[in-house]
């Protein structure tokens, strides 16, 4: 076990220095950078603040320069805005995302397994229809949806920004949905499944009613790769903040990342990517290590060297 975690760790750490120096020479081969859409700024202003965030540098003098700060922990100020340092934008930022992440989540895990659950007992395969279709819907076409219909169709619901509990449902559910929908659709097909094993069948042999057998016996093994999804839909969950965060112009980490993009705000840009993959690979190990404690086979294939 101590093994396989260490390794894992390696990897992880492998990946995050996979992923700097991937958007370092990424951000830096676009064209343009933070300070060429200023059309009123003289040449030699212009030059002064390229030499200022050392942009006239080769580049392996900003990398190196980007690596000592990251060292060190520290990102440095904005280049679109000076007057904040990066730490400052993330701290600021940082717990709206992680709110509307957490809040996302936790809908989609009870809708994902209440929904898989009931098609269960009810033996609906129209369930795999339905969230096959919910799935495969774009984040910004349900969140257009979602606007239309509550926000101004209904006038249930506010159209957009973020501090009330009303302002939070629309983004919540948008983000939720689809993540639910696949969550749910693995649960069902892996709940089928078991209730076809030979125990599930003695079971049923003994006069054990349906609700018994689904929730005393096949619910805990059917739950391991859903666990196992947990990283992943997290990862997927940040990626679709990027966009409902824009639809819906609440002030967090993903809003930032998408200004950081559009104004080749570099520093920004980098410490944003590093701190989405470090959370993002976190909870990736996370869920694997739950994988492993509930369910049995995967920690005798683990402790027997099988991968996992």
């Amino acid at each position: 076990m101590i093994g396989w975690l260490c390794r894992r760790l390696m990897i992880m750490l492998m990946a995050f220095v996979g992923v700097f120096f991937l958007t370092f020479f990424l951000i830096h081969f676009l064209p343009g950078d933070a300070f060429l859409n200023e059309q009123s700024l003289p040449e030699a202003s212009y030059n002064e603040l390229r030499h200022h965030w050392q942009l006239d540098e080769p580049l392996s003098v900003q990398l190196s320069h980007y690596l000592g700060l990251i060292v060190q922990g520290d990102f440095g100020r904005s280049m679109v805005y000076p007057d904040w340092t990066i730490s400052e934008i993330i701290l600021n930022s940082l717990p709206i995302s992680a709110f509307l992440g957490f809040c996302a989540l936790c809908v989609a895990v009870l809708l994902g397994i209440g929904t898989a659950l009931l098609a269960t007992l009810w033996r609906h395969d129209l369930y795999l229809v339905i969230t096959t279709c919910i799935v495969s819907m774009p984040v910004f076409l349900v969140g257009a949806l979602f606007q239309y219909l509550f926000a101004i169709e209904w006038e249930w619901f506010p159209v957009a920004r973020w501090g009330s509990w009303q302002q939070m449902v629309l983004p919540v559910m948008t983000l939720a949905i689809a993540p639910g929908a696949f969550m749910g659709r693995l649960l069902y097909v892996r709940l089928r499944a078991e209730l076809k094993e030979p125990y599930a069948r003695f079971v049923e042999s003994k006069g054990l009613s349906d609700y018994a057998i689904l929730f005393r016996h096949a619910f805990r093994n059917a739950c391991s790769p859903v666990i196992a999804y947990l990283g992943p839909l997290t990862a997927q969950i940040a990626t679709g903040s990027f966009v409902v965060e824009k639809i819906f112009a609440i002030p967090g980490l993903g809003q930032w990342f998408v200004l950081s993009v559009m104004s080749r705000d570099y520093p920004l840009i980098i410490a944003i990517a590093l701190l989405y993959s470090l959370i993002l690979m976190t909870c990736v190990l996370l869920s694997d290590l739950a994988a492993l404690w509930i369910n049995p086979r995967y920690r005798h294939a683990l402790f027997r060297g099988v991968p996992t």
